[in-house]
Protein backbone atom coordinates (compact mmCIF):
# COMPACT_ATOMS: atom_id res chain seq x y z
CA UNK A 1 0.00 0.00 0.00
CA UNK A 2 1.37 3.10 -1.22
CA UNK A 3 -0.63 6.40 -0.24
CA UNK A 4 -0.38 9.55 -2.44
CA UNK A 5 -1.31 13.07 -1.84
CA UNK A 6 -2.40 15.44 -4.65
CA UNK A 7 -2.00 19.10 -4.06
CA UNK A 8 -4.63 22.03 -5.86
CA UNK A 9 -1.83 22.96 -8.57
CA UNK A 10 -1.83 19.20 -9.41
CA UNK A 11 -5.40 19.83 -9.99
CA UNK A 12 -6.14 22.95 -11.56
CA UNK A 13 -6.89 22.01 -15.06
CA UNK A 14 -8.51 19.12 -17.01
CA UNK A 15 -4.84 18.98 -18.31
CA UNK A 16 -3.30 18.59 -14.85
CA UNK A 17 -6.19 16.13 -13.98
CA UNK A 18 -4.94 14.28 -17.01
CA UNK A 19 -1.34 14.02 -15.50
CA UNK A 20 -2.60 13.15 -12.36
CA UNK A 21 -4.69 10.31 -14.03
CA UNK A 22 -1.26 8.89 -15.45
CA UNK A 23 0.45 8.95 -12.58
CA UNK A 24 -2.23 7.07 -10.54
CA UNK A 25 -3.03 4.94 -13.56
CA UNK A 26 1.07 3.73 -13.42
CA UNK A 27 1.21 3.47 -9.71
CA UNK A 28 -2.08 1.13 -9.38
CA UNK A 29 -0.34 -1.41 -11.86
CA UNK A 30 2.11 -1.95 -9.31
CA UNK A 31 0.56 -1.63 -5.70
CA UNK A 32 -2.58 -0.80 -3.75
CA UNK A 33 -2.98 3.29 -3.37
CA UNK A 34 -4.42 5.23 -0.84
CA UNK A 35 -5.33 8.54 -2.74
CA UNK A 36 -6.06 11.98 -1.21
CA UNK A 37 -6.75 15.36 -2.73
CA UNK A 38 -6.91 18.88 -2.10
CA UNK A 39 -9.46 21.84 -3.33
CA UNK A 40 -8.26 22.77 -7.49
CA UNK A 41 -5.89 25.51 -7.35
CA UNK A 42 -7.42 28.42 -5.98
CA UNK A 43 -10.84 27.14 -5.30
CA UNK A 44 -10.31 27.32 -1.25
CA UNK A 45 -9.11 31.03 -0.92
CA UNK A 46 -12.30 31.54 -4.02
CA UNK A 47 -14.80 29.80 -1.57
CA UNK A 48 -12.99 32.38 1.55
CA UNK A 49 -13.74 35.18 -0.32
CA UNK A 50 -17.28 34.34 -1.01
CA UNK A 51 -17.67 34.31 2.14
CA UNK A 52 -16.01 38.21 2.64
CA UNK A 53 -18.32 39.13 -0.36
CA UNK A 54 -21.42 38.02 1.15
CA UNK A 55 -21.16 39.63 4.32
CA UNK A 56 -20.31 43.04 2.28
CA UNK A 57 -22.93 42.95 -0.06
CA UNK A 58 -19.91 43.22 -2.86
CA UNK A 59 -21.66 39.83 -4.66
CA UNK A 60 -25.06 38.28 -4.78
CA UNK A 61 -24.64 34.90 -3.47
CA UNK A 62 -26.18 33.25 -6.98
CA UNK A 63 -23.19 35.24 -8.67
CA UNK A 64 -20.92 33.86 -7.07
CA UNK A 65 -22.27 30.60 -6.93
CA UNK A 66 -22.43 30.82 -11.22
CA UNK A 67 -18.18 31.73 -10.61
CA UNK A 68 -17.89 28.44 -8.30
CA UNK A 69 -20.11 26.31 -11.35
CA UNK A 70 -17.69 28.28 -14.56
CA UNK A 71 -14.06 27.33 -13.30
CA UNK A 72 -15.22 23.74 -12.38
CA UNK A 73 -17.44 23.11 -15.24
CA UNK A 74 -14.73 23.97 -17.63
CA UNK A 75 -12.53 20.77 -16.26
CA UNK A 76 -15.51 18.47 -16.61
CA UNK A 77 -16.85 19.57 -19.91
CA UNK A 78 -12.77 19.45 -21.18
CA UNK A 79 -12.69 15.81 -19.22
CA UNK A 80 -16.01 14.64 -21.04
CA UNK A 81 -14.19 15.37 -24.59
CA UNK A 82 -11.35 13.56 -23.69
CA UNK A 83 -11.06 9.66 -24.84
CA UNK A 84 -10.36 9.14 -20.67
CA UNK A 85 -13.36 9.90 -19.70
CA UNK A 86 -17.03 7.68 -19.97
CA UNK A 87 -18.89 8.39 -16.36
CA UNK A 88 -18.44 12.72 -15.94
CA UNK A 89 -21.94 13.04 -16.09
CA UNK A 90 -22.27 11.88 -12.31
CA UNK A 91 -19.53 14.68 -11.64
CA UNK A 92 -21.96 17.04 -13.50
CA UNK A 93 -24.48 16.55 -11.68
CA UNK A 94 -22.59 16.94 -8.13
CA UNK A 95 -21.18 20.39 -9.73
CA UNK A 96 -24.67 21.25 -9.26
CA UNK A 97 -25.59 19.86 -6.18
CA UNK A 98 -22.31 21.95 -4.48
CA UNK A 99 -23.51 24.85 -6.39
CA UNK A 100 -26.99 25.09 -4.65
CA UNK A 101 -25.40 24.37 -1.45
CA UNK A 102 -23.02 26.76 -1.37
CA UNK A 103 -25.61 29.28 -3.03
CA UNK A 104 -28.23 28.44 -0.20
CA UNK A 105 -25.41 29.12 2.71
CA UNK A 106 -24.11 32.30 1.39
CA UNK A 107 -27.81 33.13 1.54
CA UNK A 108 -27.96 32.55 5.05
CA UNK A 109 -24.44 34.29 5.91
CA UNK A 110 -25.79 37.13 3.68
CA UNK A 111 -29.19 37.34 5.39
CA UNK A 112 -27.79 37.65 8.79
CA UNK A 113 -24.85 39.38 8.26
CA UNK A 114 -22.99 36.37 9.96
CA UNK A 115 -20.86 33.38 9.10
CA UNK A 116 -21.65 30.27 12.08
CA UNK A 117 -19.00 27.83 12.16
CA UNK A 118 -21.68 25.54 10.62
CA UNK A 119 -21.52 27.52 7.10
CA UNK A 120 -17.72 28.03 7.31
CA UNK A 121 -16.92 24.10 7.44
CA UNK A 122 -19.75 23.31 5.17
CA UNK A 123 -18.95 26.41 2.41
CA UNK A 124 -15.23 25.74 2.58
CA UNK A 125 -15.10 21.94 2.38
CA UNK A 126 -16.86 21.75 -1.36
CA UNK A 127 -13.41 22.28 -3.10
CA UNK A 128 -11.86 19.15 -1.85
CA UNK A 129 -15.33 17.29 -2.01
CA UNK A 130 -15.83 17.85 -5.74
CA UNK A 131 -12.36 17.41 -6.31
CA UNK A 132 -12.36 14.52 -5.37
CA UNK A 133 -15.84 13.51 -7.18
CA UNK A 134 -14.17 14.67 -10.43
CA UNK A 135 -11.21 12.52 -9.70
CA UNK A 136 -13.44 9.40 -8.64
CA UNK A 137 -15.21 9.63 -12.10
CA UNK A 138 -12.09 9.64 -14.04
CA UNK A 139 -10.53 7.10 -12.20
CA UNK A 140 -13.59 4.88 -13.34
CA UNK A 141 -12.31 4.57 -16.77
CA UNK A 142 -9.94 2.26 -15.40
CA UNK A 143 -10.50 -1.48 -15.10
CA UNK A 144 -9.79 -1.18 -11.71
CA UNK A 145 -11.67 -1.36 -8.18
CA UNK A 146 -12.10 2.23 -6.33
CA UNK A 147 -13.46 3.36 -3.28
CA UNK A 148 -14.66 6.77 -2.21
CA UNK A 149 -13.43 7.18 1.22
CA UNK A 150 -15.67 9.18 3.62
CA UNK A 151 -13.55 11.36 5.45
CA UNK A 152 -16.01 12.78 7.45
CA UNK A 153 -16.56 9.15 9.23
CA UNK A 154 -12.73 8.08 9.14
CA UNK A 155 -11.37 11.26 10.62
CA UNK A 156 -12.68 12.64 13.92
CA UNK A 157 -12.11 15.39 15.82
CA UNK A 158 -12.18 17.62 18.97
CA UNK A 159 -11.60 21.12 20.23
CA UNK A 160 -12.66 23.78 17.28
CA UNK A 161 -14.25 22.71 14.13
CA UNK A 162 -13.06 24.94 11.71
CA UNK A 163 -9.41 23.76 12.77
CA UNK A 164 -10.08 20.37 14.67
CA UNK A 165 -7.52 18.44 16.74
CA UNK A 166 -7.69 14.42 15.49
CA UNK A 167 -8.27 11.99 17.76
CA UNK A 168 -5.85 9.63 16.60
CA UNK A 169 -6.80 6.06 17.96
CA UNK A 170 -10.32 6.42 16.40
CA UNK A 171 -8.96 7.26 13.00
CA UNK A 172 -6.58 4.40 13.13
CA UNK A 173 -9.69 2.01 13.84
CA UNK A 174 -12.08 3.58 11.21
CA UNK A 175 -9.23 2.87 8.66
CA UNK A 176 -9.03 -0.58 9.82
CA UNK A 177 -12.50 -1.38 8.41
CA UNK A 178 -12.03 -0.20 5.17
CA UNK A 179 -8.60 -1.72 4.67
CA UNK A 180 -9.56 -5.69 4.80
CA UNK A 181 -11.78 -4.25 1.33
CA UNK A 182 -11.02 -6.10 -1.95
CA UNK A 183 -9.99 -2.66 -3.73
CA UNK A 184 -7.51 -1.25 -5.62
CA UNK A 185 -7.58 2.19 -4.66
CA UNK A 186 -8.81 4.09 -1.79
CA UNK A 187 -9.42 8.01 -2.87
CA UNK A 188 -10.11 10.51 -0.03
CA UNK A 189 -10.84 14.30 -0.01
CA UNK A 190 -7.96 16.45 2.14
CA UNK A 191 -8.88 18.64 4.53
CA UNK A 192 -11.99 16.95 5.67
CA UNK A 193 -13.44 15.14 9.00
CA UNK A 194 -16.01 15.54 11.70
CA UNK A 195 -16.39 15.96 15.17
CA UNK A 196 -17.45 13.25 17.84
CA UNK A 197 -21.25 14.46 16.87
CA UNK A 198 -20.76 14.11 13.47
CA UNK A 199 -20.69 17.55 13.42
CA UNK A 200 -18.69 18.27 9.69
CA UNK A 201 -15.08 19.93 10.86
CA UNK A 202 -12.15 20.98 9.06
CA UNK A 203 -8.59 20.29 9.96
CA UNK A 204 -6.91 23.54 8.63
CA UNK A 205 -5.94 25.40 6.24
CA UNK A 206 -3.60 23.72 3.89
CA UNK A 207 -3.98 20.55 5.59
CA UNK A 208 -4.62 17.62 2.83
CA UNK A 209 -1.24 16.76 3.28
CA UNK A 210 -2.00 15.88 7.05
CA UNK A 211 -5.30 13.86 5.62
CA UNK A 212 -2.83 12.13 3.94
CA UNK A 213 -0.69 11.21 6.50
CA UNK A 214 -3.60 9.92 8.52
CA UNK A 215 -4.22 7.50 5.54
CA UNK A 216 -0.86 6.33 5.70
CA UNK A 217 -1.16 5.79 8.87
CA UNK A 218 -4.74 4.37 8.85
CA UNK A 219 -3.58 1.76 5.99
CA UNK A 220 -0.06 1.21 7.24
CA UNK A 221 1.54 2.52 4.18
CA UNK A 222 4.77 1.83 2.87
CA UNK A 223 5.13 5.16 2.02
CA UNK A 224 3.85 8.48 1.59
CA UNK A 225 4.13 10.44 -1.27
CA UNK A 226 3.19 13.99 -1.66
CA UNK A 227 2.83 15.79 -5.23
CA UNK A 228 3.26 18.86 -5.79
CA UNK A 229 4.42 22.08 -8.34
CA UNK A 230 8.81 21.80 -7.60
CA UNK A 231 11.15 18.87 -7.52
CA UNK A 232 11.06 17.97 -3.68
CA UNK A 233 12.57 19.83 -0.67
CA UNK A 234 14.54 23.00 -1.09
CA UNK A 235 16.39 25.31 1.51
CA UNK A 236 14.30 28.18 0.39
CA UNK A 237 10.57 28.56 -1.23
CA UNK A 238 11.90 28.33 -5.70
CA UNK A 239 9.08 30.06 -6.19
CA UNK A 240 10.26 33.20 -4.75
CA UNK A 241 14.27 32.21 -4.80
CA UNK A 242 15.74 30.60 -8.41
CA UNK A 243 18.92 29.48 -6.39
CA UNK A 244 16.90 27.86 -3.90
CA UNK A 245 18.91 24.82 -3.03
CA UNK A 246 17.36 21.22 -4.03
CA UNK A 247 17.45 18.55 -0.92
CA UNK A 248 17.55 15.56 -2.16
CA UNK A 249 17.41 13.59 1.01
CA UNK A 250 16.71 14.59 4.42
CA UNK A 251 15.78 13.55 8.03
CA UNK A 252 12.84 13.57 9.65
CA UNK A 253 15.13 16.34 12.44
CA UNK A 254 16.41 18.14 9.54
CA UNK A 255 12.68 18.80 8.39
CA UNK A 256 11.53 19.75 11.70
CA UNK A 257 14.50 22.30 12.01
CA UNK A 258 14.85 26.20 10.86
CA UNK A 259 16.35 24.96 7.82
CA UNK A 260 13.41 23.94 5.66
CA UNK A 261 10.77 26.18 7.18
CA UNK A 262 10.32 28.29 3.82
CA UNK A 263 10.27 25.67 1.53
CA UNK A 264 6.36 25.71 2.37
CA UNK A 265 6.13 21.61 1.39
CA UNK A 266 5.28 20.07 4.47
CA UNK A 267 1.94 20.84 6.77
CA UNK A 268 3.51 20.89 10.51
CA UNK A 269 1.50 18.16 11.57
CA UNK A 270 1.80 15.91 8.95
CA UNK A 271 5.38 14.98 10.44
CA UNK A 272 4.36 13.87 14.34
CA UNK A 273 2.03 10.89 12.22
CA UNK A 274 4.54 9.69 9.70
CA UNK A 275 7.58 10.08 12.13
CA UNK A 276 5.69 7.93 15.07
CA UNK A 277 5.13 5.32 12.10
CA UNK A 278 8.42 5.34 10.62
CA UNK A 279 6.75 6.18 7.09
CA UNK A 280 9.31 7.45 4.55
CA UNK A 281 7.92 10.62 2.35
CA UNK A 282 8.92 11.47 -0.60
CA UNK A 283 8.16 14.57 -2.80
CA UNK A 284 7.23 14.55 -6.22
CA UNK A 285 6.63 17.39 -8.89
CA UNK A 286 3.42 16.21 -11.22
CA UNK A 287 4.80 17.73 -13.87
CA UNK A 288 8.12 16.32 -14.00
CA UNK A 289 7.88 13.35 -12.22
CA UNK A 290 10.52 11.60 -13.85
CA UNK A 291 12.82 13.93 -11.18
CA UNK A 292 14.15 12.29 -8.37
CA UNK A 293 12.33 14.54 -6.02
CA UNK A 294 13.44 14.51 -2.24
CA UNK A 295 13.04 11.49 0.50
CA UNK A 296 12.76 12.26 4.24
CA UNK A 297 13.20 8.97 6.42
CA UNK A 298 14.28 8.36 9.80
CA UNK A 299 18.30 9.08 10.45
CA UNK A 300 20.30 6.12 10.30
CA UNK A 301 24.25 6.10 9.69
CA UNK A 302 23.69 5.43 6.29
CA UNK A 303 20.97 8.36 5.62
CA UNK A 304 23.33 10.28 7.23
CA UNK A 305 26.55 9.73 5.29
CA UNK A 306 24.42 10.29 2.33
CA UNK A 307 23.05 13.02 3.29
CA UNK A 308 26.12 15.11 4.20
CA UNK A 309 28.44 13.73 1.67
CA UNK A 310 26.43 15.63 -0.87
Amino acid sequence: MEVLKFGGTSLGSSTNMKKVFGLIQQKVKKTRLGIVVSATGGTTNFLIHSIVNSLSGQKTPQLIADEFYKRHFIIINELTASALSHCMGNALSYLHECCRSLKNSLEEVAKNRFCSIDHYCRILSLGEKLAACIIFNLLGSMSKKIVLVDAEKMIKTAGLRHEGTVILDQVKDNFKSINDLNSDCFLMPGFIASTQNNELSLLGRNSSDYSGSLMAMGLQASCYEIWTDVNGLFDQDPHLHPHAQHIAIASYHDVLSDKFIKSKVLHPKTLSILIEQQIPIYIKNTFNPSHSGSKIVPMSKQTEAAHYSG
